[in-house]
């Protein structure tokens, strides 16, 4: 306490003319502003309030900042100091002063959660007024609703938001910091207000990022449900359609297949790298095939088939389990059933037989082909004609086609496989 009074100057004059006079005036007027800091500093309401009211309170400064730029409202807004808050607000202190950080007292309090401090603040200013305060940003370009969202504080994000003027609404900033800190009510909330402006929000790939690694798959969900991707290019980094992969949440590998989401050349490598190379968590082996299979199921990103040769080869390297072997050959049997590797050619018998030894036989897929050829019913036959005359595989288009009933569908989709 002791060094917070200290760093409020009182003594600080400009009066250098008369040293009588000035030894004259401190007594009076430094002893009461060190006596009114020290009872604000103490939460010491009822000495305040006399301070205040005395016929030298006139002289007291009470928007004075100490070095780090605090004033006294800084301080009580802070420490939940309802009583002094409101004192020092009647005595005209100044709500929108700034610290050596950019912070006004709104600031603090949204950081701590105080409610009643925050009700405090909003009533003394006028409302059109309101809207701006909230969204004043300090150093780090953070407000006061951007903070309430960072740590939880759901009911100051509503109270936030019930001032937000709707013609100027922009939850972008408070609704990234909601993501990433896994606040999953108010990321709803923020999402219900922002839906009104949807298009001033595009997952960037980056945000998603951060999301995946840090688990929040919940929200993760809820913003691939609500808003877009932002454009990517396929000669960039990792796509958002990778790191959803990388969750293993095969939900979120459709949504974006059916949007049409695709891998870059990057993503393609490590997913190769980011195989599970033993069978002793059958969890993530089976997650990360069923993701490749929809993958090639979708077929927009496996359209190339040397492409789709040299993924299943790399993977082919890396088997050392009789598990991941059985996913490889199921695998490439669903890339010739879907057209993404040519069947009726001497290449690709050449390279399955290459294959067989590079794995010294984990991965046989001339077996698959055998297995593949015994019997062909007129289903394959016709269903691969219509694979071939499909160009780009999408489920909402089937979808559409009149007539269809479910297990035709399933039949295009190849989910019969």
């Amino acid at each position: 306490m002791t060094e917070l009074l200290n760093n409020f100057d009182c003594g600080n004059t400009n009066n250098n003319n008369n040293s009588n006079n000035k030894e004259l005036s401190l007594p009076t007027t430094y002893n009461t502003e060190q006596s009114l800091y020290r009872s604000c500093l103490t939460g010491d309401l009822e000495r305040v309030q006399y301070l205040l009211r005395s016929n030298s309170s006139s002289s007291i400064d009470l928007n004075r900042q100490n070095s780090d730029g605090l004033t006294l409202l800084h301080y009580a807004c802070s420490n939940n100091f309802y009583g002094l808050v409101q004192l020092l607000l009647q005595y005209d202190a100044n709500n929108y002063i700034r610290d050596n950080l950019g912070r006004t007292c709104l600031h603090y309090a949204s950081i701590k959660g105080y409610r009643a401090i925050i009700k405090l603040l909003l009533q003394s200013i006028e409302d059109s007024f309101k809207h701006d305060f909230i969204y004043l940003n300090d150093h780090e370009n953070k407000s006061s609703l951007d903070y309430a969202c960072e740590n939880d504080h759901l009911d100051l994000v509503e109270l936030f938001l019930e001032y937000t003027d709707i013609n100027y609404i922009d939850l972008t900033t408070p609704l990234y910091y909601s993501c990433i800190e896994g606040h999953l009510d108010i990321c709803h909330l923020l999402i219900n207000k922002q839906i009104q402006r949807k298009d001033l929000f595009y997952l960037q790939t980056s945000f998603i990022q951060t999301i995946c690694h840090r688990g929040h798959i919940e929200i993760l969900r809820l913003l691939i449900e609500h808003f877009s991707p932002a454009n990517e290019q396929r000669n960039c980094g990792n796509s958002i359609l990778f790191y959803c992969i990388t969750t293993f949440d095969i939900v979120l590998v459709r949504k974006l297949l059916e949007r049409q989401a695709r891998l870059t050349e990057k993503d393609i490598h490590d997913l190769i790298t980011f195989c599970p190379l033993n069978d002793q968590n059958h969890y993530y082996i089976d997650h990360y095939f069923d993701c490749l299979e929809l993958l090639l199921r979708y077929r927009s990103n496996f359209d190339d088939q040397k492409i789709c040769k040299y993924f299943i080869r790399e993977l082919c390297e890396k088997c050392s389990t009789i598990l991941i072997g059985k996913k490889l050959r199921y695998l490439f049997a669903l890339a010739l059933h879907s057209g993404s590797i040519q069947l009726y050619r001497r290449s690709t018998i050449k390279w399955c037989g290459e294959i067989n030894i590079l794995t010294k036989r984990y991965v046989n897929l001339i077996d698959v082909i055998k297995q593949t050829t015994k019997n062909w019913s007129l289903k394959h036959v016709l269903r691969l004609k219509i694979k071939r005359s499909m160009k780009l595989f999408n489920m909402e288009q089937i979808r559409k086609l009149p007539g269809l009933q479910q297990q035709h569908i399933d039949f295009l989709s190849f989910e019969y496989l």
